[in-house]
């Protein structure tokens, strides 16, 4: 799920392959996920809260976020987190660019966070996105109608527009693209800490990420596929199934090259 390269994206990087689309398939899902544990972030938007401990009373460190719905603070010590912040007790830094990852109480304003374990509670979409926006969405164009909250097969507006692999968001659910019939696609519901919910005639965007990343990813799919299975590979396993990648001085190498810009240096203070 959140794969950074459709299989559309793959199956064109590797027209001369002959790879399945299985094949292709488990490794662009293993090469994403390799992508976010080189990096040390994820590009995908999750929707939840998390508990931050603040590294003082004016500022506390975070993951990636690319918007806030509340910020409130555990004044009591019960995990309750009672009392929460208004918009203008805080700013998210850094300015003029995504993501965010630290939260700043002005001089100016009288609020205070504490800087006990566990203390802030911070709600709203985390991750990288596409590093150039806090929205990393793009209009496709077109409508979704689905009737209820179960169902796996969604009806677009017009044929071929989603591809296998897209994370979609409909309305203000998001749906993994596990499989596309002309305007019907088959769909993984509420993903990314949404909630799944009825459409009639929703807005659909697709997720967005950083070109050289869906780049990269397709790079590590086509080395998997053309130099899968030599000797001196090493075997990575990802759920109940596992693919050969590349010995620990190729993955150096891989890390050094491809993956510096992407990694994130500054860890949040997660409980």
């Amino acid at each position: 799920m959140n794969w950074y390269a459709t299989l559309n994206e793959a199956q064109s990087f590797l027209a001369d392959a002959g790879a399945s689309d299985a094949v292709l398939a488990r490794l662009i899902e293993a090469a994403s996920r390799e992508a976010d544990r080189l990096s040390r972030r994820h590009f995908y938007v999750r929707e939840e809260s998390r508990i931050f401990t603040p590294v003082s009373a004016r500022e506390a460190f975070v993951d990636d976020v690319l918007s806030v719905d509340e910020i409130a603070v555990d004044s009591a010590g019960d995990g309750t987190f009672s009392q929460v912040l208004d918009a203008a007790d805080f700013v998210l830094l850094p300015d003029n660019s995504w993501p965010k990852w630290m939260i700043v109480i002005p001089w100016h304003r009288s609020e205070w966070l504490l800087t006990t374990d566990r203390s802030l509670r911070v709600t709203g979409s985390w991750g990288y996105g596409d590093g150039q926006s806090g929205a990393p969405w793009r209009s496709l164009g077109v409508t979704a109608t689905v009737a209820d909250a179960e169902s796996t097969e969604i009806s677009l507006s017009e044929p071929y527009v989603a591809e296998r692999g897209m994370t979609l968001r409909v309305g203000d659910e998001q749906m993994f693209v596990e499989a596309v019939d002309g305007a019907s696609a088959t769909v993984r519901r509420g993903v990314n800490g949404s909630t799944a919910s009825a459409h009639d005639g929703a807005a659909v965007d697709r997720a967005l990420w950083p070109a050289n990343l869906t780049q990269a990813v397709l790079t590590l799919v086509g080395y998997a596929v053309r130099a899968g299975g030599q000797q001196g590979l090493e075997r990575r396993r990802i759920g109940n199934y596992s693919e050969q990648f590349w010995s620990p001085e190729e993955q150096r190498e891989i890390e050094r090259r491809v993956f510096h810009r992407f990694r994130r240096w500054t860890v949040g203070g997660a409980g």
